[in-house]
């Protein structure tokens, strides 16, 4: 994965992550003067933490399998399959997880909001059972599944 040079100022993304068996991986694949990519898969999870960009609004564009995109502990905003994609504005909470049986592959674009500084800022967050996002997501092991790539 990852960015190449073409001719003059052009970038091109070649989007290739391997098939996880557990945990997750993210890799930027573009940083500019505004703008950013990466590509993520995740095997069980998501991005658990219940959070917010301060100065980005980003695109989350589903490749493979099922991300279910949540507001607070348990509302849900959306469920998004293959070629579906979520806007997040800046300052707005969310977090995903992993919703399908299959690994999830997203591309997350972003862009910067003029005049704003990028944090992430980590909400609290708790399920009517009282258990946060890390007691019922643990965090698995990073396990790569030997020979295997999505894209090819």
């Amino acid at each position: 994965m990852g960015s190449e040079q073409a001719d003059g100022p052009y970038q091109i993304m070649k989007i290739h992550p391997p098939v996880l068996e557990s945990g997750k991986l993210t890799e930027g694949l573009l940083q500019g003067e505004n703008l950013s990519a990466m590509v993520g898969v995740y095997a069980h999870e998501g991005e658990v933490v219940y959070h917010a960009h301060s100065g980005e609004d980003a695109i989350w564009l589903v490749l493979g399998g099922e991300a279910t995109f949540y507001r607070e502990a348990e509302r849900v905003i959306a469920v998004l399959a293959p070629y579906e994609a979520i806007f997040v504005p800046h300052d707005s909470p969310y977090w995903f997880e992993t919703s399908g049986s299959e690994n999830l592959v997203m591309m997350r674009i972003a862009a910067r909001v003029p005049g704003a500084e990028e944090r992430v800022v980590r909400l609290d967050g708790q399920y009517a059972d009282g258990q946060t996002y890390r007691d019922k997501f643990p965090r698995a092991p990073l396990q790569v599944r030997e020979g295997a790539f999505f894209g090819g």
